[in-house]
C-alpha cells in the first residue's frame, strides 16, 4: 500500500465528521510469522505475541474443527493481526483489503460464526454470484455440522423467513430483499452480523446501488437503536442521580444504570455505551472485504468501521503477456520464449486472430503436461463453448495425479475423469445444448462455465475440475470472484468482456488473474493476457479505480444512475424514515456523505429525490403530523421483493395504463389472471411456485 493512502484515511473532512475509532494495520508480504504490526494490540495478542491458533478466537471446539477439516494449520500473522483489532471480536464493524488468495475469507467467515455463538442471531452472508454462493452453502455446512441450518437464498432458493437459521447464504438482489422485509417487519435485530465478500462491489453501476442502499439501511438502523439505548440509559442515570440526591450522597447505585452520551451523529463513538453490556452486543455488525478496494479508508469511514490492509499473498502471482513465441513480464521484457515446435499449428500465421488461438492452446498444453490446471477466460457464453471444442479437438489433457475423490470412491469408479463422465450423463436438470459439447469434451478433460448451464451441470464442472478430472476449464468473468479452483494458470482469451468496446478494467483484470495460484492448492500462479504488448501491460499495471457512491446524480458519462431517489422510496416505504430528522440522520449513514466533500452536496441531492418522488405521486407529506407516507405506487415499487427502481416502475405504470384503455377488466384483479401463465394439460403449481 503506498503511504499516500494515509492521508485520505487521516483526512476526516465536513461529511465524515464523526467520532471515529478505528485501527489501521498495513502488513507487506515480507512479513515474518509470529511479527506484529504497528497497531496496538487487541483480542488476539497476549504479552505482544501473535495467537496463530484458530481456536484462541473460537471457545468451541466442534466449530474449530468444522473449519480446520482434516488438516493442521494456523492462521496467517495479518490475520491473526485482524482479528485482534480492537472490539471486532465484539461485534465491531470491519473492513479490510488483502490480495486473492490471501485468505480473506477465513477472517469473514470465523467473525461470522463467532457472532452466531456469541449471540444466536443469524448471520447473513452476502456473494455476487450463484456459483459462490452454492459453494460456500456446503462450506458452512461442513463447519456448522448440523447444529444451525445453513440456507440458500439465491436463484430460485429458498424464501426470506430465515427463524432458526444459522447462517444465510445469498446474493445482493436476494440480500437487499431479505433486509427490506426485516425492516418492514422490525425484525432486523434478528440478524447478527453481515458479510460482505466482493465489498468493490458497491461501486458497480448496475448492482452497487442495491448494495449501498441495503448497508446504508442497516448501519441508519443499528445507529438509531443504539442512539434510543443511549438515550434511555443517560435518562435513567439522570433520574437515578435525582433520587440519590433526595436520599443522601450515601445511596448505592445499581449495577449497569450509567449510560454514555446520547450522540445526534448515527455515527455513535465507541464510549456510548448501554449499562454494562457491549457497545457491540445489540448491533448488526458488518464486515466487508474485498482485494481490490484502494479507497478502503472511505468505505471505512462510510461503516464506521476498524480498517485492516496487507498485500501479503503466500503464493506469488506473475503476470505476463503473450505476443507470439514471446513471453513479456510486467517490465515489458522478454521473460522466456515459448517453446512450441515448428510444426505446432498456426503459431507463425500471419492472421492475428489463429495466431493467439494457437498461442492460447500451446499455453494449455505445456501447463497440463506438467500436471496442472489452466482456466482461461473468454468473452462470451458462445465463446467458451468454441475454445472448448477446439482444445478438446488438439490438445491430449492428461487426468492430474491425485487420489479418488469421495464421490467417484464411492461409485467404484476407475478414475475421476470416469466419474465426472457418469455423473454428468446422469444429470437431471441440464440445458440440453450445452450438455451435448459438455459430453464430447469432459471425457477428453476440456470444459466449459458459463451463466446459461444450470446449477447441477456448473457444480458438476467445478467438481470435476477440483478433482483433476478435467484440467482446462473456459469460462465466463462470472468464475472470476472467489470460487476456489486449483489453478496455476489463468489466460485471457481477450481483454475484454462481451464486445470491444468492454475493455477489461484494472479492478475486474486483478480479479480474474487473482484465480491463479490459491493458496494450499498451488505453489505458484501465472496469469497471461494474449495480444497488445501496449495495451496489456498498460493494463496489468494500472492500478484498481477508486469506487464511488451510485447514489450520485446521473451525468452523461452515468446515464443510469438513480441519485437518491431508490434509497429514500425504500426507507420511507418501509417506515425506516419518515420526519425531516430521520432524512437527515438516514443520509448521513451513506456513502456518498462519506465521501462528498461537503454535506450540502447530499443535502440538494436528497432535495431533489424528494420532490421528484413527491410529484411522481409515490410519496407525500402528510400534515399536520409533517411525515413523509408512501403512497400506493411507491409501495409497490419499493416494496420487498421489488427490484424496481422509480425510473422502471413510471415507465412500466404508463404501459398498464395505456394497456387498460383496450382491455375490458372487470377488476384489478383479471388483469393479473391474463399475465398469470397456466400449467399445461397435467401439470399442477405446486404451493411453493404459487408463492413465487
Amino acid at each position: 500500500m503506498s503511504d499516500s493512502d494515509d492521508d485520505e484515511d487521516d483526512d476526516v473532512n465536513a461529511a465524515g465528521a464523526h467520532s471515529i475509532v478505528r485501527a489501521v494495520q498495513r502488513v507487506n508480504a515480507s512479513q515474518a510469522p509470529g511479527s506484529q504490526g504497528a497497531a496496538g494490540s487487541g483480542d488476539g495478542v497476549a504479552s505482544g505475541v501473535l495467537r496463530l491458533e484458530l481456536r484462541d478466537y473460537m471457545e468451541d471446539e466442534e466449530l474449530v474443527a468444522g473449519f480446520m477439516g482434516d488438516g493442521d494449520w494456523q492462521l496467517y500473522p495479518w490475520q491473526a493481526e485482524c482479528l485482534s483489532l480492537e472490539g471486532v471480536l465484539a461485534g465491531r464493524n470491519l473492513v479490510y483489503s488483502a490480495p486473492t488468495s490471501g485468505g480473506k475469507s477465513l477472517v469473514a467467515e470465523a467473525l461470522a460464526v463467532r457472532r452466531l455463538l456469541q449471540t444466536g442471531r443469524t448471520a447473513l452472508v452476502v456473494l455476487p454470484y450463484r456459483a459462490l454462493c452454492e459453494q460456500k452453502v456446503a462450506h458452512f455446512d461442513r463447519v456448522l455440522g448440523g447444529r444451525w441450518p445453513v440456507k440458500e437464498l439465491y436463484g430460485q432458493h429458498g424464501g426470506l423467513d430465515i427463524q432458526g437459521v444459522g447462517v444465510v447464504v445469498c446474493t445482493i438482489e436476494k440480500a437487499h430483499a431479505l433486509v427490506q422485509r426485516m425492516l418492514e417487519d422490525d425484525s432486523l435485530h434478528n440478524l447478527g452480523c453481515v458479510v460482505v465478500d466482493e465489498l468493490h462491489m458497491v461501486g458497480d453501476e448496475h448492482r452497487g446501488n442495491l448494495l449501498e442502499c441495503m448497508l446504508t439501511k442497516i448501519r441508519f438502523k443499528t445507529a438509531k437503536v443504539q442512539e434510543e439505548r443511549a438515550t434511555a440509559a443517560a435518562a435513567a442515570t439522570a433520574s437515578q442521580q435525582g433520587t440519590a440526591g433526595a436520599s443522601g450522597a450515601g445511596a448505592a447505585r445499581s449495577p449497569g444504570s450509567s449510560g454514555g452520551p446520547g450522540l445526534s451523529s448515527p455515527m455513535l463513538s465507541s464510549q456510548a455505551v448501554a449499562g454494562s453490556r457491549s457497545e457491540y452486543e445489540q448491533q448488526v455488525q458488518i464486515i466487508g472485504m474485498s482485494a481490490t478496494l484502494p479507497n478502503v479508508g472511505v468505505v471505512a469511514r462510510w461503516l464506521d468501521a476498524a480498517l485492516y490492509e496487507t498485500d501479503y499473498r503466500p503464493v506469488p502471482l506473475a503476470h505476463y503477456v503473450a505476443v507470439g513465441r514471446e513471453l513479456f513480464g510486467e517490465d515489458g521484457a522478454v521473460a522466456r520464449t515459448l517453446d512450441a515446435p515448428p510444426t505446432w499449428p498456426d503459431m507463425d500465421a500471419r492472421d492475428h486472430e489463429k495466431r493467439a488461438g494457437a498461442v492460447a492452446a500451446w499455453l494449455c498444453h505445456e501447463t497440463v503436461q506438467g500436471g496442472h490446471s489452466v482456466l482461461m477466460f473468454c468473452n462470451s457464453k458462445n465463446g467458451c463453448q468454441n475454445e472448448a471444442r477446439l482444445l478438446a479437438e488438439r490438445l491430449d489433457v492428461p487426468e492430474r495425479p491425485g487420489p479418488l475423490c469421495e464421490e467417484a470412491a464411492r461409485d467404484g469408479a476407475a478414475s475421476n475423469r470416469e466419474w465426472a463422465v457418469a455423473e454428468l450423463r446422469g444429470l437431471s436438470h441440464v440445458n440440453k445444448s450445452a450438455q451435448d459439447l459438455l459430453l464430447q469434451v469432459v471425457p477428453k478433460g476440456v470444459a466449459f462455465h458459463h451463466a446459461d448451464l444450470t446449477s447441477e451441470q456448473r457444480s458438476l464442472v467445478e467438481r470435476a475440475f477440483a478433482c483433476g478430472a478435467v484440467s482446462i476449464l473456459a469460462a465466463t468473468s462470472t468464475l472470476a470472484a472467489g470460487v476456489n479452483l486449483p489453478v496455476r494458470r489463468v489466460v485471457f482469451r481477450q481483454n475484454y468482456i462481451g464486445t470491444k468496446d468492454c475493455p477489461l478494467d484494472a479492478t475486474r483484470y486483478r480479479q480474474m488473474a487473482g484465480r491463479a495460484g490459491r493458496a494450499g492448492i498451488d505453489s505458484q500462479g501465472e496469469a497471461i493476457l494474449l495480444g497488445n504488448l501496449t495495451n496489456n501491460l498498460a493494463l496489468i499495471r494500472e492500478p484498481p479505480a477508486p469506487i464511488h457512491s451510485c447514489l450520485r446524480e446521473p451525468d452523461r458519462d452515468h446515464p443510469g444512475r438513480l441519485g437518491m431517489r431508490r434509497i429514500i422510496l425504500e426507507a420511507v416505504a418501509v417506515n425506516a424514515v419518515s420526519t425531516t430528522a430521520d432524512v437527515e440522520r438516514f443520509v448521513k449513514c451513506t456513502l456518498l456523505n462519506a465521501s462528498s466533500p461537503d454535506f450540502d452536496t447530499v443535502v440538494k441531492s436528497t432535495q431533489a429525490a424528494l420532490q421528484q418522488l413527491f410529484h411522481h405521486r409515490f410519496i407525500t407529506w402528510r400534515k399536520p403530523d409533517n411525515v413523509w407516507e408512501v403512497l400506493p405506487l411507491g409501495r409497490a415499487s419499493a416494496g420487498t421483493g421489488s427490484v424496481l427502481g422509480p425510473d422502471q416502475a413510471l415507465a412500466l405504470k404508463a404501459e398498464l395504463d395505456r394497456a387498460r384503455e383496450g382491455l375490458n377488466l372487470e377488476c384489478d384483479l383479471h388483469l393479473l389472471y391474463l399475465v398469470t401463465p397456466l400449467p399445461g394439460p397435467g401439470d399442477k403449481l405446486t404451493n411453493e411456485q404459487w408463492k413465487t
